[in-house]
């Protein structure tokens, strides 16, 4: 089978190493392992000019001093024209690639005010699946405030529920959200973020950096790093740690908009030699990070999300700590496949103190959560969900 892979907005890129890159690049390769001819059309490209860490903290001065004088509900304004202008071009490129294609499926990573691939599959009369990572409008408001196009935006969503052919989201949240606004219960498939067993290294014991030895405990933490993250609670609560087990030290994998706001919290509470930053790193060498680690955390996230970060802690067999929210009860299960926490420090501050104190507790909710992951949440398996009912409709 053909299956054109569309993502419309152009500040997705595939090279990206966030987990929104690693998400698109995963999805493509299972269709092809699956056996499937795939084309990627993607409009934010598939090379990134300078790294993810400096482009989310990198500010245009000229562009900042000019929005400081101009209404939030203007600016994002002016910025959704811009989009909408790209939107036009991209549906002209699609329409190409779809032409010289002939493709049996489009399937879009749907985003924020983007109708184009939808559009694109209707003109030319092939199945569409459309992806839902997130509540496009809903994000984008709080992110950055209101638009005068929110409405239209709202409009573009419904209507690409009620055309797709299968609505695919990553959690059971993200489903009854988007069912409320469109009865899409019968056509959503819930596909978490999963891990790719033949990228994925099992062991990089020869990895090593300088500030951990060999007697040290270490809390970890992947991904890039935003307010909603909540790794500044790892660090509010480090000192009462460090207290209690000398040995105990905290890394902190990712580059973000917050970043040097935690070097600084860091500095403040004198904890610079135990705990330890790298900033961004390529995918590939993440693993060797987390292998360096004894506990990893995802002390916060959204109500919607499933992060890929908590399979790549399963799939190295590290105990971990996850916010209880609706993505993580999808996958994992308390006191069996590691802890799940409330949104405060008290809890995270017991959850870690259960683990650290007990070895076993640790290599056991490990492995546990490392088999479910490897048997359930891989890439192909995720892949051999989206296309099993529409493979088995075109036989």
């Amino acid at each position: 089978m053909k299956i054109l892979y569309y993502s419309g907005h152009p500040h997705l890129s595939l090279a990206s190493p966030s987990g929104y890159g690693t998400h698109m690049r995963e999805t493509i390769k299972a269709f092809e392992e699956l056996g499937h001819e795939v084309l990627p059309v993607i409009i934010g490209g598939d090379i990134l000019p300078i790294t993810e860490e400096h482009s989310l903290a990198a500010n245009n001065p000229l562009k900042e001093a000019i929005r400081k004088f101009i209404p939030t509900y203007i600016w994002e304004t002016l910025k959704d024209v811009q989009l909408k202008k790209v939107e036009a071009r991209s549906y002209q490129k699609l329409m190409k690639e779809l032409s010289n294609f002939h493709p049996d499926l489009l399937y879009e990573r749907g985003a924020y005010l983007t109708q184009s691939g939808m559009n694109a599959a209707r003109e030319n009369k092939i199945p569409y699946f459309v992806e839902f990572n997130a509540p496009f409008v809903e994000e984008r408001i709080a992110f950055a405030g209101r638009s005068w196009f929110n409405n239209e935006a709202n409009s573009i969503e419904k209507e690409q529920l009620i055309t797709c052919d299968k609505l695919i989201v990553v959690s059971s949240a993200l489903k009854t959200y988007y069912n409320e606004k469109s009865d899409v219960s019968n056509k959503t498939i819930i596909t978490p973020n999963a891990i790719n067993l033949d990228t994925a290294p099992l062991n990089n014991s020869n990895f090593t950096i300088e500030e951990i030895t060999v007697n040290d405990l270490v809390i970890g933490f992947v991904g890039s790093i935003f307010p909603y993250h909540g790794v500044q609670d790892i660090i509010s609560i480090f000192p009462s740690l460090k207290a209690r087990y000398s040995n105990v030290k905290l890394l902190i994998v990712g580059g973000g908009e917050i970043l040097n706001n935690l070097r600084q919290q860091v500095n403040d509470i004198g904890a610079n030699l135990d705990i330890i930053f790298t900033g961004s790193v390529p995918h590939a060498e993440v693993f060797n990070y987390i292998n360096l680690m004894d506990i990893t955390v995802m002390p916060n996230s959204n109500w919607y999300g499933s992060p890929v970060k908590i399979f790549e802690y399963a799939y190295m067999n590290k105990a971990v700590i996850a916010l209880n929210n609706g993505p993580m009860n999808d996958v994992m299960e308390h006191e069996k496949d590691g802890l799940l926490i409330e949104s405060n420090l008290a809890s995270l501050e017991d959850a870690l103190i259960t683990l650290i104190g007990d070895e076993s507790l640790r290599t056991a909710y490990a492995q546990h959560f490392h088999d479910k992951v490897v048997k359930h949440h891989t890439w192909v398996k995720m892949g051999e969900k989206i296309l099993k009912d529409f493979i088995h409709q075109s036989e």
